[in-house]
């Protein structure tokens, strides 16, 4: 169990950069999109 958890926190730990990433390429891409449609 207490492996599980700590490979649980090493996995947030490391994806936490990787969802900021797309997260900000997403907000590009709809900013973008927005763009197209004005």
């Amino acid at each position: 169990m207490f492996y599980v958890l700590r490979l649980t926190k090493a996995t947030i730990a490391y994806g936490r950069p990787i969802i900021k990433k797309w997260n900000n390429e997403l907000l590009y891409i709809v900013q973008n999109l927005d763009m197209l449609f004005y």
